[in-house]
């Protein structure tokens, strides 16, 4: 493996981690993740260290899903310096709350000027939105879409076991939105909460024409064979490499995946997310540098 990319690391500037009881206390979303100061939380410059020791070249740094556009703002103007300091390594990702329209646009139009390349981790069940709810959401996707952002959407199993973070973003809430924005470039994070798995039939397969997953806490979720079935229902090409870190790290995954060939290795390792994230790197590019 010559490169890696990781899709689907968190970040936060360093006095959300040092009040974190402080904002957990304004926060219900927070609070559910990170209250208990076992949960680990990173700065950038941890998580470039931390690449560097493993040997990842690039990784998408996302935000979480705040209540309140105030606390997103927040994190976005983290995520502004974060993207003109280290944009030769990581590729941030903003964060709005549609329920708040005023403030959600706002917000996406300073991580658009900012030079981030999307959105993301979005938790509808969360933010107190329906996924479903076009009306709402058709103004920020179009945005999104226009400006070449892709949507980074955490995902919900709809049975197993519970944990803290699951949620409820369910496969026909996330089949539906994928239905009403077709043209929007979608990350589906965590296998997209088994929705890959209704891509057996066809109609559903269609939905994921700009549509890629992630493998995020595949071993807390799933067996290691997920990556061959989900690849022979989906095709090799959809699935991207992301860790979640600092939740897991890159040596678990490649445990998970060394029975795969070689060149699927290298797919999900790099050339998946390469493809999927250089329209967003050409456009920083040609903008910002």
């Amino acid at each position: 493996m010559c490169m890696l990319i990781d899709v689907h690391t968190h970040i936060f500037p360093r006095e959300f981690i040092e009040k974190r009881s402080e904002y957990a206390s304004l926060d219900a979303i927070f609070a559910e993740l990170y209250c208990n100061k076992k949960a680990s939380m990173v700065t950038a410059e941890q998580l470039i260290e931390y690449m560097d020791q493993a040997g990842i070249e690039q990784a998408v740094a996302q935000a979480i899903s705040w209540g309140t556009n105030r606390l997103c703002h927040i994190h976005n103007e983290y995520m502004a310096e974060v993207q003109a300091r280290y944009g030769h390594r990581l590729l941030a990702l903003g964060i709005f709350n549609p329920v708040d329209q005023s403030g959600a646009q706002k917000e996406l139009e300073f991580c658009c000027n900012a030079g981030l390349s999307g959105i993301g981790e979005l938790r509808p069940d969360k933010q107190g939105f329906n996924l479903k709810d076009k009306a709402l959401l058709y103004p920020f996707m179009r945005f999104m879409w226009k400006n070449n952002m892709f949507l980074s959407l955490h995902c919900s199993e709809p049975v197993g076991h519970v944990y803290d973070g699951k949620g409820q973003v369910l496969p026909q809430d996330i089949y539906t939105f994928l239905l009403n924005f077709p043209d929007l470039k979608v990350l589906l994070s965590h296998f997209g909460g088994g929705l890959p798995f209704y891509a057996l039939m066809p109609e559903v397969k269609e939905t994921f024409k700009n549509v890629v997953v992630d493998c995020a806490a595949q071993p807390y979720l799933y067996g290691n064979d997920i990556y061959e079935i989900c690849a022979r229902i989906l095709g090799q090409d959809k699935i991207l490499f992301g860790s979640d870190f600092p939740l897991l790290k890159l040596e678990r995954y490649k445990k998970e995946t060394e029975y795969l060939d070689k060149n699927f290795q290298e797919k999900l390792f790099y050339g998946n997310a390469q493809k999927f994230i250089n329209r967003n790197l050409d456009y920083i590019q040609q903008k910002f540098m």
